[in-house]
């Protein structure tokens, strides 16, 4: 993805270009991570594709890493958080049915 960012969309000029490089992404992307347990790698894989090249499609392009990195990160950090937090919650369940 990294290597598309800086080699290929710099080239990409035309709508039908981008309209291509997107869903060929969103296509490897979901072929790739298709499994019930990758499910989260996929929209992260999403949001990140979009968000990379968000700034490719300006009038004058910019490409920035900073703001895509920041978000995937926070998302990874609330998808960690939400996991530890279920994670936790099913242990506790079986000690109420025992109590009771």
């Amino acid at each position: 993805m990294l290597t598309q960012f800086v080699l290929l969309l710099p080239t990409l000029s035309e709508i039908w270009q981008l309209a291509a490089f997107y869903f060929i992404n969103t296509l490897v992307i979901w072929r790739g991570c298709s499994a019930p347990e990758l499910k989260a790698y996929q929209m992260i894989g999403t949001q990140m594709l979009l968000s990379l090249t968000m700034g490719a499609m300006s009038a004058t392009p910019h490409y920035d890493m900073n703001s895509p990195f920041t978000m995937v990160l926070l998302i990874l950090i609330s998808l960690m958080t939400l996991r530890f937090s279920v994670m936790f919650i099913e242990q506790l369940l079986p000690l109420k049915s025992q109590q009771a």
